[in-house]
């Protein structure tokens, strides 16, 4: 009812006890509202990591790194002549600039080892900063 919201009771019907503490008006910031914080922050952080999984393109990034030739030296969990996808994610793990880094790798063709001998690596094949970026954020969530 109405008049319930505007004037709550003052006794718990069941115990005919008094509500709260002071006479008999309701505690504010009770376990209720600890039970709100809790559901939003919840529910917060469920579509922070929704927004994160949709943020990378995968069947995009995947086309990328194959028509570069990633994938002939590199796969998303075993060894090759490169490291996996999920090393270099655990390589990265917790650095802000990682995206930054492994973009400039990509793009720079820096020299690498290979089998002991020293060997150029390839450059990803795109112009396209948002695919690139798209590719840097696939590598790095594996």
């Amino acid at each position: 009812m109405l008049t319930e919201i505007n004037n709550p009771p003052l006794f718990d019907e069941d115990s005919r006890r008094p509500m709260g503490t002071f006479y008999g008006r309701r505690k504010q910031g009770t376990q209720e509202m600890k039970n709100t914080k809790y559901a939003v922050g919840v529910v917060l952080g469920m579509l922070a990591g929704a927004v994160q999984a949709q943020s990378v393109d995968v069947p995009a990034a995947e086309a990328l790194l194959k028509k570069s030739g990633c994938m002939k030296c590199h796969s998303v969990s075993a060894e090759k002549e490169g490291p996996a996808f999920k090393k270099t994610a655990a390589k990265y793990k917790g650095q802000a600039d990682a995206a930054a880094k492994l973009q400039t790798h990509l793009m720079s063709g820096p020299t690498i080892k290979v089998d002991g001998k020293e060997e150029r690596h390839d450059i990803i094949k795109s112009k396209d900063d948002r695919e690139i970026k798209n590719a840097v954020a696939y590598i790095l969530s594996r």
